[in-house]
């Protein structure tokens, strides 16, 4: 193999490499402001970022079969489903993703297996800093 080779396969290794450490996280939340800005935190973090406004869309989009490392959901949302029941149809379908879920109205179901609740309103460089821990993102 060349030096062409070389430098070729190297570089196709960094791309498989970095694929495999890019994580992905779906950010569930009805409130569009929020969402987008936090939304935005993390991609600047160096999370790949997928949204969604409701429950349902969010099922959809797992069922589609994109891949989520850990969904960031609030619970109290329109639609069909809330953070309660996304979390247990994702629990029984996919229980390698991770979930964290908020709300500041209610609190996680006894029954549904999640990473941690956090109570709104709270700060966001802490959820940051909660989903980097989740993901291994955070150096340690």
């Amino acid at each position: 193999m060349g030096t062409q080779g070389a430098v070729l396969s190297l570089n196709l290794s960094d791309q498989r490499q970095s694929r495999r450490l890019q994580k992905t996280v779906m950010v569930v939340e009805d409130d569009v402001l929020i969402r987008s800005v936090f939304a935005e935190e993390l991609r600047e973090n160096g999370v790949s970022v997928i949204e969604a406004a409701s429950a349902d869309e969010a099922w959809r989009i797992l069922t589609a079969g994109i891949t989520i490392d850990l969904i960031f959901s609030d619970i109290v949302m329109p639609g069909t489903m809330d953070g309660n029941d996304l979390a247990r149809r994702v629990n029984t379908t996919s229980p390698q993703i991770k979930i964290l879920l908020t709300s500041g109205n209610t609190t996680a179901s006894p029954d549904v297996k999640i990473e941690r609740f956090l109570q709104k309103p709270y700060q966001p460089y802490l959820a940051i800093e909660i989903i980097l821990k989740s993901l291994r993102l955070d150096g340690s």
